[in-house]
């Protein structure tokens, strides 16, 4: 027969390998979605570079802006296609990535 000190220490033990696998699988989960939003949050920071440049230079061409005015439409126009693409791309890419 096991003393009441043995049994305590069973089932803690227990207890903790019981939570240790929960907290394991919770914890891959997360680091899984750490990574699934880093490499999006990269790739639509790089993919944005492209139409950005494009939309400022016709914004640029059509209202002929000034020189010292080019990189504010240009970062306005940037956050605006960066803030969209995170918005609408990040759950498509959930399969993919």
């Amino acid at each position: 027969m096991l003393s009441d000190l043995q049994k305590e220490s069973c089932f803690f033990l227990n207890r903790n390998i019981n939570l240790g696998f929960k907290l394991t699988d919770q914890l891959d989960m997360k680091l899984e979605n750490i990574r699934y939003y880093t490499s999006v949050t990269l790739l639509v920071f790089a993919c944005a570079v492209l139409p950005t440049s494009l939309i400022a230079l016709g914004i640029t061409k059509i209202f002929d802006t000034d020189e010292k005015y080019r990189h504010i439409v240009f970062f306005t126009i940037y956050t605006i296609v960066v803030f969209l693409g995170l918005k609408f791309y990040t759950p498509r890419m959930r399969g993919v990535i």
